[in-house]
């Protein structure tokens, strides 16, 4: 049986119909699917090759760990050890490069933490390692829900790092 013209454009509608909703479908499912990257334990420099930030040479003992669900937002944890004064400047240019680009107010300043509280978690990583309650005396940036947070623990040389958006 031969197909006319009307019949291949028919075969061709029908075939249009079904791919498109297929194709967006999958195209959804791959972009909106969760999207993890985390250390099991402590890490060397050399070994963090996935973290969500550039580390300063002097890092070590790395955990990170990121979460992106593809469409509601993501959220970072970063904390390495290091030379108190390492990880204060460091903290400072984590500052100015996350939260100075407001325009909204000045970039915020450290100020002194002794056990912070720890940031909410609402993904599915493992971040018992994130101990910023456990320091005894540090510093840390101020509190914000659309902003990085850093704290520094200048008793232990731990620089911690957290963002959420």
């Amino acid at each position: 049986m031969k197909l006319s013209n009307f019949g291949w454009n028919v075969l061709a509608a029908a075939g249009v119909v079904v791919a498109v909703p297929l194709f967006g479908i999958l195209g959804f499912s791959v972009l909106f699917r969760d999207i993890i990257s985390e250390t099991k334990g402590p890490v060397s420099r050399e070994r963090a090759t996935d973290c969500p930030m550039t580390l300063p040479p002097a890092a070590h003992d790395i955990q990170y760990a990121s979460f992106c669900d593809g469409w509601q937002g993501a959220e970072q944890y970063v904390r390495f050890e290091a030379p108190v004064e390492e990880c204060k400047v460091f903290a400072e240019q984590t500052l100015a490069k996350y939260v100075g680009k407001r325009t909204d107010s000045e970039s915020p300043q450290l100020s002194p933490a002794r056990h912070p509280a720890r940031p909410p978690k609402w993904s599915k990583l493992h971040t018992d390692w994130f101990d910023v309650e456990a320091i005894p005396e540090g510093l840390m940036s101020p509190k914000s829900s659309r902003d990085a947070q850093v704290w520094v623990d200048t008793k232990r040389g731990i620089f911690y790092f957290y963002l959420s958006h």
